[in-house]
C-alpha cells in the first residue's frame, strides 16, 4: 500500500470514528496563517580559503492553513480533535559565497512553496473560555513550486521555476520526502461558536529526498521542518 492510500485510510477511519459519538461532537472551518521553521544540518562553520568565504543558512516563509475540525468531549473539561487541513508552507536555502578581494557577492536561493494535508490528532484540557492542547501530526506533501534565483551583487544573473516531486524511493529522483511527522501543542480562547488559537508543530522526520539532485545543492542536507500558525475556527455544528 502506498503512502497517499494509508493516508487517506487513516483520515476517513478517524472521522468515521468520532462521528460514531455525535452526540458529543461539534464540528466547523478553521483557517489562518503559519510560517515555516526549516531546519537543515548545514555545516556549522564557514568555508574561509583565499579571501572567499562560503556560508549556508535557511529563512521562514509565510503560509496559510484551511481546514474541517472535528473535536469530540470526552468530559466537562477535556476534548479531543482532529479533522484534515490543507497548508501552504515557504521556506528557503541560501548558500552565500563571498569574495573579499573584488567585493562580489554570490547568493544561490533555494525557495520552496509545498502544499500538503495534515491531520492533527489532540486532547485539549478547558478552563473557562481558554483551553490547552497537546498531540501529534501526520502530514502529506501533495504539490510544490520551486524557485532557484543566482543573485550576484544585488542582480539577478540566473532563475528559473519547476514543480517539486515527492518519494521515498531511492531510485526515484525527488525534492522532499512525502511524509512528515511530528508533535503538536496548541493554546485557545473560545467565544460562543468561534475560537483563537496559537499552534506549535515540531516536525520530527527527515525530509531531504534519498535521491537528492545535483543541480539543488540544498536537498543533499538533513531537513526537519516544523510550523508555527494562528487560526480562526469556527463551529457552526451541532446548531
Amino acid at each position: 500500500m502506498n503512502t497517499k492510500r494509508a493516508y487517506l485510510l487513516l483520515i476517513l477511519f478517524n472521522v468515521l470514528a468520532v462521528c460514531a459519538f455525535t452526540q458529543k461532537v461539534r464540528m466547523g472551518f478553521l483557517g489562518g496563517a503559519n510560517f515555516t521553521l526549516a531546519s537543515y544540518d548545514f555545516p556549522k562553520d564557514m568555508t574561509i580559503d583565499n579571501a572567499y568565504i562560503q556560508s549556508w543558512k535557511s529563512s521562514t516563509g509565510p503560509g496559510f492553513s484551511l481546514g474541517f475540525d472535528i473535536e469530540y468531549d470526552l468530559s466537562d473539561k477535556i476534548f479531543a480533535s482532529t479533522g484534515i487541513v490543507l497548508n501552504k508552507s515557504t521556506f528557503k536555502g541560501i548558500r552565500d559565497d563571498n569574495y573579499l578581494n573584488n567585493k562580489i557577492n554570490i547568493a544561490n536561493q533555494y525557495q520552496f512553496g509545498i502544499f500538503e494535508l495534515q491531520l492533527p490528532l489532540m486532547i485539549h484540557y478547558r478552563v473557562g473560555k481558554f483551553s490547552a492542547g497537546l498531540g501529534s501530526f501526520a502530514a502529506l506533501g501533495i504539490a510544490g513550486q520551486f524557485t532557484f534565483k543566482n543573485v550576484e551583487n544585488g542582480n539577478v544573473e540566473n532563475a528559473y521555476d519547476q514543480a517539486l516531486a515527492f518519494s521515498n524511493d531511492e531510485m526515484d529522483y525527488a525534492d522532499f520526502r512525502p511524509l512528515n511527522v511530528g508533535l503538536s501543542s496548541e493554546i485557545g480562547y473560545g467565544v460562543k461558536r468561534w475560537r483563537l488559537a496559537a499552534h506549535f508543530d515540531l516536525g520530527l522526520l527527515n525530509l531531504a529526498p534519498k535521491s537528492p539532485s545535483n543541480d539543488v545543492e540544498v536537498q543533499k542536507y538533513p531537513l526537519k521542518r516544523s510550523g508555527l500558525g494562528l487560526t480562526f475556527l469556527y463551529q457552526p455544528w451541532p446548531r
